[in-house]
């Protein structure tokens, strides 16, 4: 590659520490990104013209006023799939007069009709349907779901009010649903017009040019992030600490996961999609918690060296109790058929909740102690502070993600046919992970020009405040230490490069006399 051609792209300053993008070759990332802008806009194309990954099939029933409570019912048949998740769900439409509603009360009820005979044959007749034990008749409605409903409704004019979730996801197993809603008169129900019965399940009709597309524009995302890491940073793994590895790891695994164009939406299909989606979830929480283990490892114990076998083997051993015990009722369950767990994403996961509270309350600290770090001036702060500040920025973009995934995620299921969901969603994801791997990864090669400069053996991950202080007489020994404030680094000079400085400074001083 031409040197010549290479320049300096950006160069900016964060907390003392400099990082830097390197190396560009103008040609070949301009024809990388014409066909990255390309695939996005063919993707806006497929969105408006092709099928949604997210189908509904809506009931329109009108509130009835006239009766003590408002009972709508509503049925929905000749459902052809088997294995097709599906999300019932009540969208109250209001065209009267603008109305909040605090507390309104309803009970719901849902039936299953008609088994679906190639999925429960004969002699599984007699199992529990969610906690209702059955033993009935072919075509005796079977109950799913029950129960009452609190929500504080606030409905503009002409609008839709809010949705209440009626069954969660789960597989089809009948081929009709019988939904009963009856609205407690505790408030005006000349508010609502109608409520409409949204049974919502992934589509099937989707073109295998879209399902392939989709996918190659995931791989190009994960290229073009390499790519970039590449070429900016030049860093390869063995030059990262350990908590940096799960950084990489894990944004890798948040690209499979939370995309919101489902690139494996090839497996829709079968029982293998939603095992690999439990899987990926389990995976996520456990990177998650081995990429925390292993930082406060490295915070608390810098000067320490141990080996892999002694500590990282518990942790992994640790982690990986942690990922079966998640993972393997879910997948014991879908390869039997019963079907009966209830979670199907990471945030329905048992223990998700524990996490996410340890996780606010080590990200309270780390705030608590980067303010006090702000008070007294990052200047005067060591290699080791460096490294906590540089994981706490970490979690604030990992913190910030998961808000924008969970805000834009909300927009996306409630306007599945809106490609400014879907291609918002996208781009904070795609950026989310550029900027992670910009500010997170250390700088290697900026440090390393410096160094040969003052024939330093360059630590990775030297500080560049140490590196300019660092001063190296040129006294002809064989081994020189310079000694930081710091910490201790040692410097060991060859015995030729020793010997060629000696014979270069003998020959100035025999010049000068």
């Amino acid at each position: 590659m031409d040197h010549n051609k290479r320049r300096s792209f950006l160069n900016f300053t964060n907390l003392g520490c400099n990082f830097r993008f390197e190396s560009f070759n103008r040609s070949e990332i301009n024809r990388f990104f014409l066909c990255y802008i390309a695939s996005i806009i063919l993707l806006i194309i497929l969105s408006h013209n092709g099928p949604s990954i997210w189908k509904e099939e809506i009931i329109t029933k009108d509130v009835s006023l006239h009766t003590q409570e408002a009972v709508i019912q509503a049925q929905v048949s000749e459902i052809e799939s088997v294995n097709r998740p599906l999300i019932v769900y009540a969208r109250i439409e209001n065209i009267r007069k603008e109305a909040v509603i605090e507390q309104a009360e309803f009970d719901v009820q849902v039936y299953g009709l008609y088994p679906l005979k190639d999925y429960e044959n004969p002699q599984k007749q007699k199992k529990k349907h969610f906690g209702t034990s059955t033993n009935l008749q072919v075509n005796e409605p079977v109950l799913l779901s029950s129960g009452s409903r609190t929500k504080t409704i606030a409905c503009p004019v002409s609008a839709n009010c809010t949705d209440i979730r009626l069954i969660r996801e789960q597989n089809i197993r009948y081929s009709s649903y019988f939904v009963i809603i009856k609205i407690k008169r505790t408030f005006d129900v000349s508010f609502f017009k109608s409520i409409h019965i949204v049974f919502h399940h992934r589509n099937y009709d989707l073109t295998m040019f879209e399902i392939y597309f989709r996918f190659l524009l995931l791989i190009s995302s994960c290229a073009l992030l390499a790519y970039l890491t590449k070429e900016c940073q030049h860093i390869s793994l063995k030059s990262l600490k350990r908590e940096q590895i799960w950084v990489v790891i894990l944004v890798i695994t948040l690209i499979f996961y939370n995309n919101p164009l489902a690139p494996l939406s090839l497996l829709l299909s079968s029982p293998l999609y939603d095992i690999i989606d439990a899987t990926t979830s389990a995976l996520l929480i456990c990177e998650l918690l081995l990429y925390v283990l292993c930082a406060m490892d490295n915070f608390t114990k810098t000067q320490s060296k141990i080996k892999f076998q002694k500590f990282y083997s518990r942790k992994i051993i640790f982690v990986s109790l942690c990922f079966f015990t998640i993972t393997f009722p879910y997948i014991y369950d879908r390869l039997t058929l019963h079907n009966n767990m209830q979670f199907h994403t990471i945030y329905d996961f048992p223990g998700i909740k524990t996490v996410a509270i340890l996780m606010g309350l080590l990200f309270i600290f780390y705030f608590l102690w980067f303010l006090k770090l702000l008070r007294q001036g990052i200047k005067n702060t060591n290699q080791s502070e460096m490294y906590q500040i540089k994981f706490f920025l970490g979690l604030c973009f990992v913190v910030f993600f998961v808000l924008m995934v969970i805000f834009f995620g909300r927009i996306s299921a409630q306007f599945n046919q809106s490609t400014l969901a879907h291609l918002s969603t996208y781009i904070v994801f795609n950026s989310f992970i550029f900027f992670v791997s910009i500010a997170y990864l250390p700088p290697k090669q900026h440090n390393q020009i410096i160094a040969k400069k003052k024939n330093i053996q360059l630590d990775p991950f030297l500080d560049q405040e140490q590196i300019n202080t660092t001063e190296i007489t040129n006294q002809p020994n064989f081994l020189q230490t310079t000694e930081n404030s710091d910490e201790n680094i040692e410097v060991v000079l060859s015995l030729d490069e020793n010997i060629e400085s000696f014979k270069s400074s003998s020959k100035s001083n025999l010049k000068n006399d």
